[in-house]
């Protein structure tokens, strides 16, 4: 896209003046959704409440509502899809439970954004299932505004391989079906194409190019956020660019998903343009209709899963073995000191109880003496007695009150002896 070139306005009819903005960024994964919604919200789109956090692939993180990506992919499984299914989604298995899901993602959107007047939404599902958000939208009384972002399909395709393991073939064809959807489902509605490449090299003219085209004011001027959002727009967190001899091949699928591409670039160029419409309605028909060499390539890209998760299987199975083999080696450290804590219990046991008899002995020396000392007391105290009664009787005798005089006598002459010899 040449960001210098005009776009068209777009001025919806007989919009009620109170009626929301949502911004639905609509792009297949690896195609710069997540840095483009950042942007919007640095602008002063909101986001949504509950964010779904960083990862080792978006180390910025992926800006998207966490509990409705994990509903999406409830939906897309009702319809015998996946996020990496790049077959056409049965829409008609959803009747059934279309007023359910529609009901679930209407709460879902009231809990992220509230009655916000400007926010911005985005997952990669969203791109197979537009008619649906739709009619979510209106019961909101939210008008969807679309913003698709693009790239290359073989850069997406080699990051998809890198960080899944999907087969470039096969990342092509989930390119194509999630760009051809997104476009069919929004012709008629305010929409903007931006290409991957502009968003790193003129993020200013993209912001002023979508504020454009979709007629909005952002509540932060680009020019306030400018500084913002080159702290996070930076063409160092861009890892795949197209090389290898354009991915080992440049076959049937290659060249249909360069067909698109080209139709596409048409369209952000000139939002009118028929004839590109009518070759992305064809293309899409071609993928509806899948040829012999892209079912070769859902074959291939089984094989490549079911070697994977035979891989990941085994290491999760020596991961396993690792642990039993660690954990019965404890166990048998924790026997041996079981067995050795048994010993030691024994031993102190057999101490506690010689302990006891020792002390038992003591204990009966110690009470024998103190009844001996008893005993002793006892006699002593007889023996007290019997003196004292003794010493009462003799007193009281007559011979002991007839010899008081005497005794008397006895003591006097004694003191004046003392005296005289003093």
């Amino acid at each position: 896209m040449n960001v210098s070139i005009p776009a068209e306005h777009y001025e919806p009819e007989g919009t009620h003046p109170t009626r929301r903005i949502g911004l639905a960024v609509l792009g297949m994964h690896r195609s710069g959704t997540s840095a483009l919604t950042r942007v919007l919200s640095l602008l002063g789109a909101d986001l949504p409440a509950r964010l779904m956090g960083a990862g080792g692939s978006n180390e910025t993180g992926h800006w998207e509502p966490e509990r409705l990506v994990s509903i999406n992919d409830q939906l897309l499984a009702e319809g015998d899809g996946s996020w990496d299914d790049w077959r056409s989604f049965d829409r008609q298995l959803l009747d059934e439970k279309y007023l359910h899901f529609r009901s679930v993602i209407a709460a879902c959107l009231r809990e992220d954004f509230g009655d916000s007047q400007l926010f911005v939404l985005k997952d990669p599902r969203i791109c197979r299932l537009v008619p649906l958000f739709k009619d979510v939208s209106d019961q909101l009384n939210v008008e969807l505004r679309y913003i698709i972002p693009y790239r290359n399909a073989d850069e997406v395709a080699a990051s998809l391989n890198a960080r899944d393991g999907i087969t470039v073939d096969y990342g092509r064809l989930m390119w194509a079906r999630h760009i051809l959807e997104a476009e069919a489902d929004t012709r008629g509605s305010a929409r903007v194409f931006v290409p991957y490449d502009a968003l790193l090299s003129d993020f200013e003219g993209v912001c002023h190019r979508i504020g454009s085209c979709l007629n909005v004011d952002w509540p932060i001027p680009v020019s306030q956020a400018r500084a913002g959002i080159a702290d996070f727009v930076r063409p160092d967190l861009r890892h795949h660019n197209t090389s290898e001899e354009r991915l080992h091949s440049v076959g049937e699928i290659a060249g249909f998903t360069d067909q698109i591409r080209a139709n596409i670039v048409k369209l952000d160029q000139n939002p009118s343009d028929q004839e590109a419409m009518g070759e992305l309605s064809l293309l899409k028909e071609k993928l509806d209709n899948p040829r012999k060499r892209f079912v070769d390539a859902t074959f291939s890209e089984l094989v490549g899963r079911r070697r994977r998760d035979a891989e990941s299987f085994r290491l999760q199975l020596e991961h396993v073995q690792h642990d039993v083999d660690v954990k019965s080696e404890q166990l048998r450290q924790s026997h041996a000191a079981q067995e050795a804590a048994d010993v030691k219990l024994e031993q102190v046991q057999q101490q506690l109880t010689a302990a006891r008899e020792a002390a038992g002995f003591k204990e009966e020396e110690f009470r024998r003496q103190q009844l001996q000392l008893q005993n002793d007391l006892a006699d002593a105290a007889a023996r007290a007695q019997a003196l004292e009664r003794s010493l009462s009787a003799t007193l009281n005798s007559y011979s002991w009150r007839a010899t008081r005089p005497l005794r008397w006598l006895a003591s006097l002459l004694v003191r004046r002896r003392g005296d005289a010899l003093a």
